[in-house]
């Protein structure tokens, strides 16, 4: 077989009017699997299955016996064309599609063209079964016949017409910059012989964040039947690429996947917040939004904000608050709210009672005998060894009444002393008084209030959106 420059080139057909979408595939020459590429960085590359998987040492390319002269350098923007795969780190087994001759200087016959496939070489038994096949005589790799008989012997090949490769189109993408919690890709096809229409279809998705290609995501082609694949948003911030090829019932599939480059915009902090909410309340006093933390890292949520997907609203969730409300010794005391695994933030939509952001503490439950609060009511239980010495039916009073109540001073049969000891002890500001010291006096949640007077969110469907202080996307929740 005489080497041959063969360039390959896809031509793009459609059919009038058969669809009306944007979006193609590239029309950029290819090139078949086997053939080493590199860009202008230092990186080469070894194309298998439509991948470009990174060899990541010189041992390793010389383990192979590769050619240096064989690599194609090509542009950026074609390098990036092709999905990344695993990188190549050892020597042991050559990619799929790899193409090997024997070196007739190192006692090959410098003829037969063999192509790896499932760990075998097979043999190209004639130049036209290789140009039928698509290959390319640029990424024949000359190798030594030692080297050449560590790969077993398969069957040859034969190719008596050349492939026509189905063509994959994207009919519906997401928008350039991504926000929600998932991303929706639809693709349908074109067959490119009137005999193989039964497509499937083939996809990956890539990432590319500060300018690193191929962090995470997919390893490998992803295989469907169906015309579109839903995928759960990244948790990390950046740009992805979707790639879709299409695939014939014979395994031929199109060399030159279509894709889709979008933006990933998100907070350092999504997927790090839990957030729910009792948005569909009856009344814009009942209706609350509850923040915890998933890290032990502590979060500022200063500038953070809540709203309304649907009607594009944003309203500044409080991030100061009262350490002691209501209280005239300690009404001035106020701190920023942090949010870490330990505690959590109630955001009400309505306004609230006390007029005031404020911290739940030991004591605030008796708040609620003057303020509609419905905070938790579990206070000190009274000191039994004060009580004891009071009068039989005090005790009684004392011991009837509820938590976080103060005792009715009002009941007759109450004598003074004990009115006294009640209005000493048993009530708000006494009980901050006497247990503000304490390291368990504070609680771990905070009250917040928006003082909005009406719905914040759709009647119908919508969601519920959190951002951060740079406006990026912290948490969203549909309804």
């Amino acid at each position: 077989m005489t080497q041959k420059s063969l360039y390959f080139s896809f031509i793009l057909l459609t059919a009038a009017g058969l669809f009306a979408s944007p979006y193609s595939a590239w029309a950029f020459s290819a090139f078949s699997d086997g053939t080493l590429i590199k860009g202008s960085g230092p990186e080469v590359y070894a194309l298998e299955n439509g991948l470009k998987r990174h060899i990541t040492t010189e041992a390793v390319f010389d383990g192979f016996e590769y050619n240096w002269d064989k690599i194609q350098y090509i542009a950026d923007e074609d390098l990036a064309r092709y999905p990344t795969g695993k990188k190549i780190d050892n020597a042991r087994s050559y990619p799929e599609g790899a193409l090997v001759r024997g070196d007739r200087n190192r006692e090959g016959d410098g003829v037969r063209v063999y192509l790896v496939k499932s760990g075998s070489r097979r043999w190209i038994e004639t130049e036209q079964d290789f140009q039928n096949l698509g290959l390319f005589w640029g990424a024949v790799m000359d190798i030594s016949a030692k080297k050449l008989k560590t790969i077993g012997a398969g069957q040859s090949l034969k190719r008596e017409t050349p492939l026509a490769r189905p063509l994959a189109m994207l009919t519906k993408t997401p928008d350039a910059i991504v926000e929600g919690a998932t991303v929706k890709f639809e693709f349908t096809g074109i067959a490119a012989r009137t005999d193989k229409k039964d497509l499937t279809f083939e996809t990956f998705i890539e990432a590319r964040l500060n300018d690193v290609v191929g962090q995470g995501i997919d390893t490998g082609w992803v295989s469907s039947r169906g015309k579109e694949r839903i995928l759960k948003v990244p948790a990390k911030a950046g740009r992805y690429v979707f790639f879709v090829r299409a695939k014939d019932p014979d395994g031929v599939v199109q060399r030159e996947p279509a894709s889709y480059a979008f933006d990933v915009k998100l907070s350092p902090y999504f997927n790090k917040v839990s957030v729910s909410a009792s948005v569909r309340a009856s009344t814009v006093n009942a209706q609350k939004v509850t923040l915890t933390s998933k890290t032990t890292d502590a979060v500022s949520i200063a500038g953070w904000t809540i709203g309304s997907k649907k009607y594009n609203t944003q309203y500044i969730i409080p991030s100061v608050a009262k350490d002691i409300p209501n209280h005239p010794y300690f009404s001035s005391l106020e701190s920023t709210i942090v949010l870490n695994a330990k505690n959590k933030i109630i955001v009400h939509i309505g306004k609230g009672p006390l007029g005031v952001n404020f911290r739940l503490n030991r004591c605030i439950g008796y708040l609620n005998t003057y303020y509609p609060l419905a905070v938790p009511s579990y206070c000190p239980n009274p000191n039994q060894d004060e009580i004891k010495n009071l009068s039989a039916v005090c005790q009684k009073v004392i011991s009837q009444t509820p938590q976080c109540r103060e005792v009715n001073a009002g009941k007759t049969l109450l004598d003074a002393e004990c009115i006294d000891y009640a209005r000493m002890h048993l009530t708000y500001s006494q009980c901050v008084v006497t247990n503000n010291a304490y390291y368990d006096f504070y609680l771990d949640e905070w009250w917040t209030y928006l003082n909005l007077t009406s719905n914040v969110w759709a009647p119908g469907a919508d969601s519920l959106l959190v951002r951060d202080q740079n406006d990026l996307l912290v948490a969203e929740v549909s309804y």
